[in-house]
């Protein structure tokens, strides 16, 4: 259940279940007005890695891809965990999520951005440096 896939997701971290629920949760609030459902196992652990990159938790992002998550997976609107991480500066995250397979090339469906250029826009020209124009 919802409960197992949490407290596996925290399995390899010392954050709490209740930190990646609420990673989940956050996910919902911001997404609210795009259909972007975490109604099964694969969209939770692709929202929780949105979140957890976004904010550069990397052992956490580690633990969720080694359970599942995908380095491309889609929090909402084409929006992936390295949008996140690039756009929050994150270069560790950004370079653990490139390492594992993550598309440095793919655009939202807002604004046809890519994590480089989110990095860019938000002035992160350190992570920036890391993705392609």
């Amino acid at each position: 259940g919802r409960a197992d896939l949490f407290a596996a997701a925290c399995a390899a971290t010392d954050l709490p279940l209740l930190t990646v629920q609420a990673v989940v949760d956050e996910e919902k609030r911001w997404c609210a007005h795009r259909p972007a459902p975490c109604d099964t196992r694969q969209a939770m652990l692709d929202q929780a890695l949105a979140f957890a990159a976004m904010g550069g938790h990397d052992d956490t992002v580690t633990c969720l891809l080694d359970h599942g998550a995908s380095a491309d997976g889609v929090a909402c609107a084409g929006i992936t965990a390295l949008h996140l991480a690039a756009y929050r500066g994150q270069e560790s995250t950004v370079r653990l999520l490139l390492d594992r397979g993550a598309d440095a090339g793919r655009h939202e469906e807002r604004h046809g951005g890519t994590p480089g250029g989110w990095a860019r826009h938000a002035g992160q020209l350190a992570t920036a440096a890391l993705l392609p124009a």
